[in-house]
C-alpha cells in the first residue's frame, strides 16, 4: 500500500478577474518523504471550488505528479449553522411562534364576545329573582375577566413581537456583516484534494490552483495634495468574495478580464500542395455508432420482465455467457420444444448467418440450429423495448448486424406466410431518430468528479458520459454567485469587466492583503506614486463669473488608470470626490477641485451701434468686451480665460474682430469632446494680489431691413 501523507497548505497567490477568480496555495510537504508512489491528501478547501479547474504544479528535480483527484468530504456529523445564523433563525422562529399565538387569541377572543353571558336556570324567575340576578352578574363578570385576560395576552404578544423584530433586524445585520466562515459554523462539506507523487528526492514546494466563481471588483482612486503642488496618487480596490474562505495575507492581483475568456491566440492550418495533410489529434474518441446494440440483451430482459416473469430468451455474448436470467430472481422454468423449421432461402441463409454480431449456425447445411426465442418474450421485446437507431438497423450484415425473420420469429418456416411483418416487428425501417452528437472536449469535462456513465435504464445517456453536478451544491453557488453578482458599493463605481477598452490589464499588490469571505466589498491598497501635478485656473465669465481651479495630472502609474471615482484630500482634509476617466499609460487627466474664492472675474460690455453704407442700408453694432481679473492669492498664478465671439452661416452678415489687449489663441474645445465655433482663449498672469484687465471688440454688420434676434444690442 502506498503511504499516504496529510499535509497542510496556505493561501499565497490571488487573482481576481472581472467576475470570478483563480487561489493559488502552497503545501507544506514534510521533510523525508519516502521514496516512490506517494499519496498526499489536502483537506480544507472550500466546497464551492471548481473541481474541473484544479491543477498542481511541483518543485522538485527527480519527482513529478502523475495523479491528481477531488472529492467533496461530506462529515458524519449534521451540519451546524453558525451563532449569526443561529440567532436568525430562532428569532425568526419565535417570531412566527407568537404570532400564530396571536392569531389563536384573538380568534378566541372574537368568539367569546359575541356569547350572550345566560346563568344556569335552577328555578322560576318569579321564585327568586335575587338569585338569577346574581347569577346573571356572575356570569357577565366571567367572561368580563376571560376577555381581559386575552386583552393583556394580546398587549404582551405585541410588545414581544416588536422588540423581537428590532432583534431580528440587528441579527440580520451582524450575520450580513460576519464571515462566511463563522455564519457556516461547522459539518458542511468540504473539498479533499489527492496528490500522487512519484519519483526519488526532496520536494522543495507544490502549489495548488483552483478557481472560485462568487469574486469580483471594481477600481477606486486617491488623490493627496499638498498646497506646496506635491501629489501622491493610490491605486485601490474595492474586492468583494463569497468564496467560503477568507484570503489572509495573500499577494493579491487584479485583472479586467474574465476568468473563462480564451486568449490564447488561433492556430491556422496550414494546406501545403502534393502532400498529405496530417490528421489532427483529437483528445477523445467518439462512442461507437452502434452503441445501443450494447443494451439489446438486456432490453429484452427487462421486457420479459415487465411482461410478467415470462421466459427470458438467452442471447448468446462474445464471451459465450447466455444472458437468461429469471424476473425477480424467480428460477427459469424448462423452455418448450422447439419445432424443426423448414429449410430457408438462400438469401435469407446469407443474412441469418450473423446474430448481433457473433455467427450462427444456419439450418440449411444441416448442422444443429441455436435455439429459437419462444414467442411471447420476443414480441413483449418488440412492443416495449426502444428502437435502435437508423445507423445500427442500416448496418451490413458483416458490420454484424442482423435483421431476423418473421419466420424465426414466429417459430414457423418461410412456407407459411408471416403474420406480421418483420419492419413491424422491430420498427427498423421505420426509425427516424438522429445518432447522438459527439461531444466536444472542452475544459468543463475535466471535472471528473461530475461525469457519470448512463446505465442501461437511462435511455438518453446510456453507455455514453455525461456531467451531472451536485444540486445542492449547485443551488448554494449559484445563490453567492446571484449575492456577488448584486453588490453595487457606489454609484461611482464603474464595472472593469465592462468598461475595460480593447486591452486587458493586470494589476499587482504591493504587499499582502486580507479579503475576507463575507460578500462585502472591502477597500484594498494596489499601489501608491508621486505624480507630477500643477495647478490650472480656469474661467467662462460668459458663462458664470466664478474661477475654478483644476489639477492636471500625469498618469504615475506603469498601467492604465481605469474608469473609477478619486477621493481628493487637500492637506490630509477631503476636499471633493469626483470621477476620473480611463487614463492610457502616460497620458495625463484634470481633477476638478472646486471654485477658487481667491480669485475673482467680472465681464463688462459695451455696445454701440450705428448706421453706414450706402444710404445707411447697414446696421453697424459694435461690441467692446472688458474682463477684469483680481488676484488674492499669496503667489503668481497663470489664468485661462474662455470666450466666445458671434459666428454666423449668413452671407448678408458680416463679424469683423477688432483689436485684443493681448494675444489671444482660438479654441474649439475638442478636449471636452464638444466642439464649438468662435472660441477664443487667453493664459492671463497674475501676480500675488496682483489683477489685469483684458479687452477686445468686435463688429457684426447686417442689412437695415434685419434685426438681430432677441434685440439689436443683446450681446
Amino acid at each position: 500500500m502506498n503511504p499516504i501523507v496529510s499535509c497542510q497548505s496556505t493561501i499565497t497567490d490571488v487573482v481576481v478577474y472581472g467576475r470570478g477568480a483563480i487561489v493559488t496555495r502552497t503545501i507544506h510537504v514534510p521533510d523525508g518523504l519516502a521514496d516512490g508512489i506517494v499519496d498526499i491528501h489536502l483537506d480544507g478547501l472550500p466546497a464551492l471550488a471548481d473541481a474541473g479547474g484544479i491543477r498542481a504544479e511541483i518543485a522538485a528535480k527527480d519527482r513529478r505528479i502523475v495523479a491528481l483527484q477531488s472529492s467533496l468530504t461530506i462529515p458524519e456529523q449534521a451540519p451546524i449553522p453558525g451563532t449569526s445564523v443561529q440567532r436568525v433563525e430562532e428569532l425568526a422562529a419565535r417570531i412566527e411562534r407568537w404570532q400564530d399565538e396571536r392569531s389563536v387569541v384573538q380568534a378566541e377572543r372574537e368568539r367569546l364576545e359575541g356569547i350572550e353571558p345566560k346563568p344556569p336556570r335552577r328555578r322560576a324567575l318569579y321564585e327568586a329573582p335575587r338569585q338569577h340576578l346574581d347569577d346573571s352578574l356572575a356570569a357577565g363578570g366571567l367572561l368580563d375577566d376571560i376577555l381581559a385576560r386575552l386583552d393583556a395576552r394580546l398587549l404582551d404578544l405585541e410588545a414581544s413581537l416588536v422588540q423581537a423584530r428590532k432583534d431580528l433586524e440587528a441579527a440580520r445585520l451582524a450575520d450580513s456583516q460576519a464571515e462566511s466562515s463563522q455564519r457556516e459554523g461547522v459539518g458542511h462539506p468540504t473539498r479533499r484534494v489527492h496528490l500522487r507523487l512519484d519519483g526519488n528526492g526532496p520536494v522543495e514546494a507544490i502549489r495548488l490552483m483552483y478557481a472560485v466563481a462568487p469574486a469580483r471588483w471594481w477600481p477606486v482612486y486617491t488623490l493627496r495634495l499638498t498646497e506646496k503642488g506635491s501629489a501622491t496618487f493610490w491605486m485601490e480596490a474595492l474586492v468583494a468574495q463569497l468564496s467560503g474562505e477568507n484570503w489572509k495575507n495573500a499577494r493579491l492581483s487584479l485583472c479586467t478580464a474574465g476568468l473563462i475568456d480564451d486568449i490564447r491566440l488561433p492556430v491556422l492550418a496550414s494546406m501545403r500542395l502534393g502532400r498529405a495533410q496530417p490528421v489532427e489529434h483529437r483528445g477523445y474518441r467518439l462512442a461507437p455508432p452502434d452503441l445501443d446494440r450494447l443494451f439489446l440483451s438486456f432490453d429484452v430482459f427487462i421486457s420479459a420482465t415487465a411482461d410478467g416473469g415470462a421466459q427470458v430468451p438467452s442471447v448468446a455474448l462474445g464471451s459465450g455467457i447466455g444472458f437468461g436470467m429469471p424476473a425477480m430472481g424467480m428460477p427459469l422454468p424448462a423452455p418448450p420444444p422447439s419445432p424443426q423449421p423448414s429449410p430457408a432461402p438462400v438469401a435469407l441463409m446469407e443474412e441469418s448467418k450473423y446474430i448481433q454480431g457473433i455467427p450462427r449456425s444456419p439450418a440449411a447445411d444441416g448442422r444443429e440450429r441455436a435455439p429459437q426465442m419462444p414467442k411471447p418474450a420476443f414480441r413483449a421485446m418488440a412492443a416495449k423495448a426502444p428502437p435502435r437507431p437508423a445507423a445500427v438497423a442500416a448496418a451490413s450484415p458483416g458490420a454484424g448486424a442482423y435483421l431476423p425473420n418473421q419466420a424465426e420469429l414466429d417459430g414457423g418456416g418461410v412456407d407459411g406466410a408471416p403474420s406480421v411483418p418483420m419492419e413491424a416487428a422491430l420498427d427498423v425501417e421505420q426509425q427516424s431518430l438522429e445518432p447522438p452528437q459527439p461531444v466536444e472536449p472542452a475544459d468543463a469535462w475535466l471535472d471528473f468528479d461530475s461525469l457519470r456513465l448512463g446505465s442501461g435504464f437511462d435511455r438518453e445517456h446510456r453507455g455514453r458520459l455525461y456531467r451531472q453536478s451536485d444540486s445542492a451544491l449547485a443551488s448554494r453557488q449559484q445563490r453567492a454567485l446571484s449575492r456577488i453578482e448584486a453588490l453595487s458599493p457606489s454609484a461611482l463605481v464603474q464595472d472593469p469587466y465592462e468598461n475595460r477598452g480593447a486591452f486587458d490589464h493586470r494589476f499587482d499588490a504591493q504587499g499582502g492583503v486580507e479579503v475576507p469571505s463575507d460578500g462585502r466589498a472591502h477597500r484594498i491598497t494596489l499601489s501608491s506614486a508621486s505624480a507630477p501635478a500643477r495647478f490650472h485656473y480656469r474661467t467662462v465669465p460668459v458663462e458664470s463669473a466664478e474661477v475654478y481651479r483644476e489639477l492636471v495630472l500625469t498618469n504615475p502609474l506603469q498601467a492604465p488608470i481605469l474608469d473609477g471615482p478619486v477621493d481628493v484630500y487637500l492637506d490630509g482634509s477631503l476636499l471633493t470626490t469626483t470621477r476620473v476617466e480611463r487614463i492610457d499609460e502616460g497620458g495625463s487627466f484634470r481633477v476638478g477641485l472646486g471654485v477658487e474664492e481667491r480669485i475673482r472675474v467680472a465681464r463688462n460690455v459695451r455696445v454701440e451701434e450705428e448706421t453706414t453704407g450706402l444710404l445707411g442700408g447697414t446696421t453697424s453694432i459694435q461690441h467692446s468686451v472688458q474682463i477684469d481679473l483680481r488676484s488674492s492669492m499669496g503667489s503668481a498664478v497663470s489664468v485661462e480665460v474662455l470666450d466666445r465671439i458671434p459666428d454666423t452661416d449668413d452671407k448678408n452678415i458680416e463679424i469683423k474682430v477688432g483689436k485684443f489687449s493681448q494675444p489671444g489663441i482660438k479654441y474649439t474645445q475638442m478636449d471636452r469632446g464638444t466642439p464649438i465655433r468662435g472660441g477664443y482663449s487667453w493664459s492671463v498672469e497674475l501676480s500675488a494680489g496682483g489683477s489685469e484687465t483684458l479687452t477686445y471688440s468686435y463688429r457684426i454688420l447686417l442689412p437695415s431691413k434685419n434685426e438681430i434676434v432677441g434685440g439689436n444690442r443683446r450681446d
